[in-house]
């Protein structure tokens, strides 16, 4: 990843090759983690399942455990990735910005191994579980805002009349904006 957009410029040209890779590193950590609860989940069920109805435990602590047993991969993995990947990109070099991205990943992250374990619970099948996490992860991609123009679609606050409280609710409008910042 750091190799396909090394060193990109701070002008308006490179704006849409950051915002390429920090889409790319998002699809990166949410299908990664996806994929990974969704294999690993499905062969652990008939396990769960005949120790439950044994009495041995109940759901709770197998859950407290899976999450206790993910937490430094889901903090290690995002950390090291973007200590690599941030700085190859050029993305900005405040220490500030940095900590946001690694933390904005880890929770993208977490977003994508709670998404796995809903499904691989759902289904029970890693092969169903895999066939279904594209269709439903796509349309967060596809109407996320990346690929649209922010002077095409509906603003919130001219939906804040008709939808009381949608006015919390924006975009981040740090990607898709026509703008950027003059480098410093």
């Amino acid at each position: 990843m750091g190799l396909a957009y090394l060193r990109t410029e701070n002008d308006q040209r490179a704006a849409q090759n950051k915002s390429g890779a920090l889409f790319n590193l998002i699809v990166f950590f949410t299908f990664a983690n996806v994929a990974s609860q969704t294999s690993s989940i499905p062969r652990e069920l008939p396990v769960i399942k005949r120790e439950y109805q044994n009495g041995m435990y109940t759901v709770l602590p197998y859950f407290l455990s899976k999450v206790i047993t993910e937490i430094p991969y889901l903090f290690l993995s995002p950390l090291i990735t973007m200590l690599v990947c941030y700085f190859m990109i050029g993305l900005r070099t405040d220490f500030i910005a940095f900590v946001t991205c690694v933390m904005a990943v880890v929770g993208i992250a977490w977003s994508g191994t709670g998404l796995g374990w809903l499904l691989a619970s759902a289904t029970g099948d890693a092969t169903i579980a895999n066939a279904i996490v594209a269709p439903i992860v796509m349309p967060f991609f596809l109407f996320g805002g990346l690929y649209q123009n922010d002077e095409s679609t509906l603003s919130t606050s001219s939906l804040s009349s008709t939808s009381p409280g949608l006015d919390t609710v924006s975009t981040c409008s740090c990607l898709t904006s026509s703008k950027i910042p003059p480098s410093v």
